[in-house]
């Protein structure tokens, strides 16, 4: 994981970050900023348990959890994350009009079925904690839209996920997972699926059942295959398939029309799917260490691409159909055995970064592109 996060920083320093809604990007709410309701000190909150509708207590070195809510009637909001609790705060199950808890970043080792009593919960950060399993009793709570799970210790998912039918994003990377949860395939609201870092070797074929879901995040596990049914998943923007050992991208992966950014990295994927040209909201190619030999022609067809990284592979010829590549502003084909690159590429008229180090490229090439793209930043 470092060794991707490092190329992306030094080698694609152009590409744009689409994945905004990512698991650590949680709103957050500046400490000296006056909210309505918004309460840091207990001490003041006790005072006006009718007025707090967001108690913040977290980062203040608790142990232990002692405050009586039972008359906090319109409190929705509880932070007690960055703290050093082991045991839930069992008293927070007082307050029944709860719609957000955050235990995340403690040492909390177990959740206990009372949960199931926080039924208005709309989301639930228990990330960055201790947790070996998580409770049956989760799937009872009927409004949950967004769990984060994400830096624990979980070795599977309970089968009662598939009774959460609001659920919207679910954040489990970093874990001992090694079985894709399959009942997660019921929850046809699902938008997020995140998975990255664990050990999960194959995808249940029902995965097309999730039909609304946009984000597929599964880099750094062991697939070693990817296919099924995938035009079902048609509203699938970001697809990050990195750093797994497939080998063969499905044929039918140019039906993912809303396909905004595709990674596979560190895979075994010598050739791209011909029709992937007809991926036209693509925006971020990246193709790292893939073992590819070539590019299809129609990748002169990604009307949307802005973004095309594929070092560290054996490409020897750059399509001609890449001056078709108007709104294309980096390409990084550095460490490669490209020896010349076509003219026609003076057609991509926004192209502002250009990674071409250890191809052998002869002297008088490079100084033949140098002339071809006078505006463009190249490294050499």
């Amino acid at each position: 994981m470092n060794l991707k996060l490092k190329l992306e920083t030094c080698l694609l320093v152009f590409v744009l970050i689409i994945t905004s809604n990512s698991a650590n990007g949680k709103d957050i709410i500046p400490k000296d900023s006056v909210i309505p309701g918004l309460y840091t000190k207990f001490e003041a909150a006790v005072k006006n348990p009718l007025n707090v509708k967001i108690l913040d207590l977290s980062n203040k070195n608790l142990k232990t959890f002692t405050y009586s809510l039972i008359d906090f009637k319109n409190l929705e909001q509880i932070d007690i994350s960055y703290n050093k609790f082991t045991e839930f705060p069992v008293l927070i199950l007082d307050v029944k009009n709860l719609k957000v808890l955050d235990l995340g970043h403690n040492q909390i080792a177990q959740i206990p079925d009372k949960i199931i009593q926080l039924e208005n919960l709309e989301e639930l950060y228990l990330n960055n904690n201790q947790l070996k399993n998580l409770s049956e009793s989760i799937g009872k709570l009927k409004n949950l839209k967004n769990l984060y799970l994400y830096n624990n210790q979980l070795a599977d998912i309970p089968e009662s996920i598939r009774e959460l039918n609001a659920l919207q994003k679910l954040y489990a990377f970093n874990n001992k997972i090694s079985k894709f949860p399959e009942d997660l395939c019921e929850l046809t609201n699902l938008k997020v699926l995140d998975f990255h870092n664990n050990l999960i070797g194959n995808l249940p074929c029902r995965i097309d059942k999730l039909v609304n879901l946009e984000q597929l995040i599964l880099f750094n596990n062991k697939l070693t295959s990817f296919d099924f049914e995938i035009q079902n998943n048609s509203k699938l923007r970001v697809l990050d398939l990195s750093y797994n050992d497939i080998s063969i991208l499905p044929e039918n992966i140019h039906k993912l029309h809303n396909l905004e950014r595709l990674d596979i990295s560190y895979n075994r994927i010598s050739k791209l799917p011909d029709k992937i040209g007809n991926l036209k909201k693509l925006r971020e190619l990246v193709m790292y260490n893939c073992n590819l030999d070539s590019l299809p022609d129609s990748i002169g067809d990604l009307d949307s691409l802005s973004a095309l990284a594929a070092p560290f592979n054996k490409i020897k010829i750059i399509p001609g159909a890449i001056g078709n590549l108007k709104v294309l502003e980096g390409i990084d084909i550095s460490k490669n055995e490209i020896t010349y690159l076509p003219e026609s590429i003076i057609g991509c008229i926004n192209l502002k970064k250009l990674f071409l180090s250890l191809n052998p490229f002869s002297k008088n090439e490079k100084i033949k592109i140098g002339k071809m793209l006078p505006n463009v930043k190249i490294s050499w």
